[in-house]
């Protein structure tokens, strides 16, 4: 795991260890359960100490972040392999990432299903980067927005082609599609890790060319609506 030796030095060395005595118990049993997981799953146990000073820091301010590591220790691994937990995105990449996922015909199950894991991980990328001081805050706000953006827009993109396929077999999109209006946080590029998502939707009337195999647009569209919903709120196994 010659990677490790990567992870940049803090600028105050005891800004890792000094907590509260009962932040410093909790980190302290993250890291013993994360242990377990690693030898339970195969995986080398992180010999870096100063890469455990930021895990347990990380932990002690982040329960989302230590259940992640524990119950999916290769997660984290694999964000230092790849090199993304030290990196920050360009403007884009978590859109250009999803949509290369999703770019195989896949119905709703898989759809849920590759949305979670997509969350999961990058959630964990940029908590790791904010609480380690890894990233400023514009960096974090905009991965957040991103990563809303991302997965709003190529789940509408996906649910509308299978939507399409479904009545008929046209690959063609209708155009305009759906409209999505992010309103507050979201619309300014302001998301936190706690913020709700407020959504507007907007569809455009029939036409002409509406194709003959759909029902009319309001119903489309209605169920279109719901089926983003439930792809992007609904709790699954998977989160």
């Amino acid at each position: 795991m010659k990677y490790l030796a990567t992870i940049p030095v803090p600028v105050n060395r005891q800004s890792a260890t000094v907590m509260p005595a009962e932040l410093q118990d909790a980190s302290g049993d993250a890291w013993e359960t994360f242990v377990e997981s690693c030898r339970d799953t195969g995986l080398e146990v992180p010999g870096n100490p100063e890469f455990r000073n930021y895990l347990q820091r990380i932990w002690a301010c982040s329960e989302f972040a230590a259940q992640a590591c524990i119950l999916e220790p290769g997660l984290l691994f694999e964000l230092l392999a790849s090199g993304d937990l030290l990196t920050a995105y360009a403007a884009g990449e978590l859109d250009a990432r999803l949509e290369l996922l999703l770019s195989d015909s896949i119905d709703e199950a898989e759809l849920s299903r590759v949305l979670r894991n997509f969350r999961r991980r990058e959630m964990l990328r940029i908590a790791c980067r904010d609480l380690a001081g890894w990233a400023p805050l514009g960096e974090v706000l905009g991965d957040l927005t991103g990563l809303a953006d991302a997965c709003i827009s190529r789940t509408l993109a996906r649910l509308g082609d299978n939507a399409l396929q479904q009545a008929g077999g046209r690959a063609r999109k209708l155009t305009p599609s759906l409209v999505v209006l992010g309103m507050g946080k979201l619309g300014a590029g302001e998301l936190k890790f706690s913020s709700d998502i407020d959504l507007i939707f907007a569809y455009p009337p029939g036409g002409p060319g509406w194709p003959g195999g759909l029902p009319g647009p309001e119903a489309f569209y209605l169920q279109l609506g719901h089926q983003l919903i439930r792809a992007l709120g609904d709790r699954t196994e998977h989160g």
